[in-house]
């Protein structure tokens, strides 16, 4: 029996070629058809194709398609045979098969069975390919730029081709960032198509997507890849994902060269101009911003492309409308960059010329002089948009002068520019000129005419000496000004001018002799250097003034030596700005009492110091303070306000005042002397005392006390003490009040004869208070009975008087003459308690030699010291810083101690030294050389009773040596338990032993 045939397959569904695969996509739907013969025109049971999976190697069975005959053909299975297909859907067959998902190559074979015999059909032995599965192909083609800035946009191009010519569904951009993370993209990345794409090319060379422009958000090395879709199937190339682009950092834009120009041949144009400078070469759109009204600018240069070394963009406007100042900005912009120009405010411009103005007072002056004459030449100059001042000149006399700003502000309301010049004979003119540098602008009369003077007639000379050239400021040395006109002109009106260093002049008018001679003479009021100059003015047109000078005289200013530490000083001067650093130096403290506390400065609550007013200053180091400001006018007298109570004043002037000539005002009174104010039978208003700060004790200052200062040196403060407000009138140095005050005060120095004092001084080896007197005198009443005592400050030591009513601060206390006891009370007070106090008097010689001078310690138990015998007496102020003491002045009683009879016996081996005492004391016996120095202490401190004493010495010196022929001096001296003492020196000849 025959077997059936199989031949003609296909998978096409129409006729092809054995082995010749169609070509689809994934979803195609596919007929596989074949020819079924048999011989014996036997049909078939049935008729199948088997389908593979896609495999170089292995070949899987996807499926299993039964196949039917195909309908309207002719003929028999037998000749020419029948074609089996699934082109139609039926009860055997399923119909066009389009189960194939994934891309490939597939392959199939025929299945024939006529019910007994089966037969195949492959491809000689294996099964046919086909059919073939297609997807897209992507050919990337890059990226533009593959660097670039991160500001300018990148685009992506990728060619998307189909074996199967299938159009996309779809084609996108997938974009990851420098960091791993992916780039977001508008419309999820899709790319553009060619814009008339033609199907035939879609198998090829296929198509050509392009991305949208994209702004990469970030500088780095982005990688990226394409996706596309033909419906079926998603493709990704590359893979893995291809580096690039690489973002780039935007360098910074320099801008530069701004400027606003007049036009080059073009009346009222201004040219803006900017320099652009950017290393990338990244285009901007510049326009410049003038009067809120932005104008576009091009390149200068349009050859001129490359921007890495910098290109000149300009734009030619009309000047802006308006007397100015005129303003502009550029606004910059470019890929990453945006730029205002400058960042805040603007340029100005363009230029606005400046403007000249008659000022107050006219354009010269005077009108009228001589080739002497210093005339001021003057105009008011306004520049709006001035960066420097112009330049402005005064044309006169064919001479084209500069001059100088004086004050004000070219580019507010105008300043005023200045020259002072001698100008030969003539009748001149003049005219100014202004240039900022750009333009130039010209004052003249109405009519462009120049203006008229000044009118200078010849000179008269002036034979002028002015000294001395250099002087300090001491507040009475002058200036001194001499000279004679030539020719003569008697009877001439001059005027002598003193410019000090700054401020006003002082002027002085002067009038000639007979000869035509003058002088004058002026006292500067504050140091630097003067110019002193002198100027006749003439007479109108006849005579021609004349002008010396200046002549520059350098005034030293005063100083003083300030020490480290605690000073009371005055300022002789105003302080210039009232700066006190400049004449005390920096780091100096201040204080002024203020009547119930201290005002502390420089600064803080100190009020402006003037002269007069005292202070107190420290100072870390020494210093060497200068008279730095105005002094007051040496010829006129002072009034220093004072309060009641202590008042820090000073001497006001720069030389020394007599304390004499200071007289006190009590408000809405006459002003009196010091003396009438301090007495008490009209109500004392005030004291006639004051008290110097020496560095670590006070000094008294007062017209007639012994001892005390009569005059306040220039920079002396004192403590002043008023018991009504008013001021104290310091007499001007040198004026008749005060030399007639010091001579009366000097008059009243002179003491009554039967008047005594004794000088209390306490100490402590830093602090001292000195100026402390007990005493009697003639009438108890007198001026300087009670002097009271100043006020302290930290680190003192001060040592009063209570007075009789045991209540004073007394410096002074002295009472009317007594037969019997004296008694003054006193007190030391002090606040450095760690150092003990020793209290002295130095001198008693004043004190009659029949009295006894006693001091008692009240708070030490009322211990006794004879002061005349005793060096001091010693004492530790403890905790409370005070001690009471008494001093008492008495006769001398009938039991004082008393040493007689001295005398020296021959022994053997020595000699015997015996005396009478008073009074039971503590005996010592020294025998001293003819020079008085101790040679041997014979008996120290031996207790002996009242009447005879001996004591026995064995004729050895110190050193155990025997005493040489010669004469000695014998001491013997006696001390009572209360301090009193005595002593007697006795010869002794020693001839042999």
């Amino acid at each position: 029996m025959a077997l059936p045939e199989l031949s003609e397959p296909s998978v096409t569904g129409s006729p092809g070629v054995a082995g010749a695969p169609f070509v689809g996509y994934p979803g195609s739907a596919f007929i596989y058809r074949v020819r079924y013969r048999h011989p014996d025109n036997v049909p078939p049971a049935y008729v199948r194709v088997r389908i593979l999976n896609p495999s170089a190697t292995h070949y899987s069975e996807l499926r299993v398609l039964m196949l039917t005959r195909e309908p309207g053909q002719s003929g028999s299975e037998a000749d020419p045979g029948i074609f089996y297909s699934n082109a139609v859907k039926d009860a055997v067959s399923e119909g066009p098969f389009a189960g194939f998902g994934a891309p490939g190559t597939y392959h199939y074979y025929f299945e024939a069975s006529d019910g007994q015999r089966v037969t195949t059909l492959d491809f000689g032995g294996r099964p046919f390919d086909g059919p073939v599965v297609a997807a897209p192909a992507l050919s990337p083609l890059g990226v533009t730029p593959v660097r670039g800035v991160r500001a300018e946009p990148f685009t992506f191009q990728v060619r998307y081709a189909h074996p199967a010519g299938v159009r996309p569904a779809s084609v996108r951009l997938r974009l990851i960032g420098p960091k791993g993370d992916p780039i977001p993209l508008a419309n999820n990345g899709a790319m553009d198509p060619p814009e008339a794409p033609v199907d035939a090319e879609l198998v090829s060379p296929g198509w050509v997507f392009t991305s949208k422009p994209i702004l990469l958000p970030e500088v780095g090395t982005y990688r990226y890849s394409f996706l596309a879709s033909d419906g079926y199937t998603e493709v990704e190339a590359p893979l893995p994902t291809t580096a690039g682009p690489v973002a780039l950092p935007v360098e910074p834009a320099v801008l530069s060269g701004a400027s606003a120009l007049p036009a080059a041949g073009m009346p009222n144009k201004v040219t803006y101009r900017l320099t652009y400078q950017q290393s990338q070469g990244l285009v901007p759109l510049i326009w410049v911003v003038v009067g809120g009204q932005s104008y576009p600018m091009e390149r200068e240069n349009p050859a001129d492309e490359d921007l890495s070394d910098g290109a000149v963009f300009a734009a030619t406007l009309d000047r802006p409308a308006g007397a100015g100042p005129h303003q502009y900005h550029f606004i910059v912009r470019a890929p990453g960059i945006d730029l205002r120009f400058p960042q805040t405010g603007s340029f100005g411009g363009p230029n606005a010329a400046p403007l000249l103005e008659v000022p107050a007072g006219g354009t010269v002056s005077p009108l009228a002089g001589s080739e002497g004459t210093l005339f001021t030449f003057q105009v008011r100059c306004r520049d709006v948009d001035a960066t420097t001042d112009p330049v402005v000149q005064v044309v006169v006399g064919n001479q084209q002068l500069p001059m100088a700003k004086v004050s004000g502000d070219v580019t507010g309301e105008g300043a005023l520019y200045a020259l002072q010049t001698r100008l030969p004979a003539g009748k001149l003119v003049h005219r100014f000129l202004a240039s900022d540098g750009q333009d130039t602008a010209r004052l003249e009369a109405s009519g462009g005419e120049p203006f008229a003077g000044p009118e200078v007639l010849p000179q008269t000379a002036l034979n002028v000496s002015v000294t001395p050239r250099q002087l300090s400021l001491d507040g009475t040395t002058a200036i001194t000004v001499t000279g004679r006109l030539m020719p003569v002109v008697p009877a001439a009106d001059l005027r002598v001018t003193y410019q000090p260093p700054t401020g006003a002049p002082v002027v002085q008018d002067v009038l000639a002799d007979a000869d035509g001679r003058f002088s004058d003479r002026f006292v500067p009021n504050r140091g630097g250097t003067w110019n002193v100059s002198v100027e006749y003015v003439g007479e109108a047109g006849t005579i021609g003034g004349g002008q010396e000078g200046p002549f520059p005289v350098s005034v030293a200013p005063s100083t003083f030596a300030l020490p480290a530490g605690v000073s009371m000083i005055g300022l002789p001067v105003l302080p210039d700005g009232g700066d006190l650093g400049q004449i005390l130096g920096a780091g100096v403290r201040v204080a002024r009492w203020n009547g119930s506390g201290y005002d502390f400065g420089p600064g803080d609550s100190l009020p402006p110091l003037k002269p007069g007013m005292g202070v107190w200053v420290l100072r870390e180091s020494a210093h060497v303070a200068q008279a730095v400001g105005t002094a007051v006018t040496p010829n006129q007298a002072v009034a220093v306000p004072v309060q009641k109570g202590w008042n820090q004043v000073a001497n006001p002037y720069l030389a020394p005042v007599a304390w004499a000539s200071v007289s006190f005002q009590p408000v809405g009174g006459a002003a009196r002397p010091l003396a009438q104010a301090a007495q008490e039978g009209s109500g004392r208003l005030a004291w006639d005392h004051a008290w110097l700060y020496e560095g670590t004790q006070y000094a008294l200052v007062h017209a007639t006390v012994p001892g005390a200062a009569r005059h306040l040196e220039p920079w002396q403060a004192v403590w002043f003490k008023a018991n009504v407000a008013g001021n104290l009138i310091f007499a001007p140095p040198g004026s008749r009040e005060a030399d007639i005050a010091g001579a009366s005060a000097e008059r009243r120095v002179r003491r009554a004869a039967n008047d005594w004092d004794i000088q209390v001084v306490a100490t402590n080896g830093e602090q001292s208070d000195s100026f402390n007197f007990a005493g009697v005198t003639p009438d108890g009443r007198a001026a300087n009975a009670a002097l009271e005592s100043p006020p302290v400050l930290s680190r003192y030591l001060d040592l009063y008087f209570t007075g009789v009513n045991g209540t004073g601060r007394l410096a002074t206390d002295y009472r009317s003459p007594a037969a019997s006891r004296l008694v003054w009370e006193l007190t030391v007070e002090t606040d450095v308690v760690d150092r003990p106090v020793i209290l002295k008097t130095p001198n008693l010689a004043s004190v009659p030699k029949e009295l006894d001078v006693v001091l008692e310690d009240v708070d030490g138990g009322g211990k006794r010291t004879y002061l005349r015998t005793a060096g001091g007496y010693s004492f530790h102020p403890g905790q409370q810083g005070r001690r009471h003491f008494r001093l008492i002045v008495e006769p001398r009683s009938e039991g004082a101690l008393r040493i007689s009879g001295v005398e020296v016996t021959p022994t053997r081996g020595g000699r015997a030294i015996s005396c009478s005492v008073s009074r039971a004391a503590l005996l010592t016996v020294e025998l001293l050389g003819p020079a008085g120095r101790r040679l041997k202490l014979v008996a120290d401190r031996q207790a002996t009773a009242a009447g005879r004493a001996t004591v026995w010495w064995d004729g050895t010196r110190e050193d155990g040596a025997r005493l040489p022929a010669g004469v000695y001096l014998v001491q013997v001296t006696a001390v009572t338990p209360e301090g009193q003492s005595a002593r007697e020196i006795k010869p002794m000849v020693v001839v042999r032993w």
